[in-house]
C-alpha cells in the first residue's frame, strides 16, 4: 500500500499537533511538505519532522503548485480556513 503524501499549511501549535499525528503513522503517511510564513518556525519544524528544505514553502500557493499531495492540513487561523481549503481542491 503506498503512503499518503501530506502537506501542512501552518506550523504553529495546531500544525505541530497534526504533524505529531502524521509522524505516528510512518507506515501510512509521508510528511511531504510544510508551509509557514515565519521562516524560523518553518525551519525548526522541518528539522523536527525531517522535511527537506526543498519541500518547505513560505506561501501556500507555491506549495500547492509544486507538490503532489493527496492530503493537506490547513492549520491556520479560522478566517483563512475557507480560502485555503478552496485552493486545495
Amino acid at each position: 500500500m503506498p503512503k499518503l503524501r501530506v502537506g501542512v499549511i501552518g506550523t504553529g501549535s495546531i500544525g505541530d499537533v497534526h504533524l505529531m499525528g502524521y509522524k505516528a503513522l510512518p507506515k501510512l503517511v509521508t510528511i511531504q511538505a510544510l508551509c509557514d510564513p515565519t521562516a524560523q518556525r518553518l525551519a525548526a519544524m522541518a528539522e523536527k519532522y525531517g522535511v527537506s528544505k526543498e519541500h518547505c514553502y513560505r506561501h501556500h500557493e507555491s506549495m500547492l503548485a509544486n507538490e503532489e499531495l493527496e492530503a493537506v492540513s490547513g492549520c491556520v487561523p479560522n478566517a483563512y480556513h475557507y480560502p485555503i481549503a478552496m485552493k486545495t481542491v
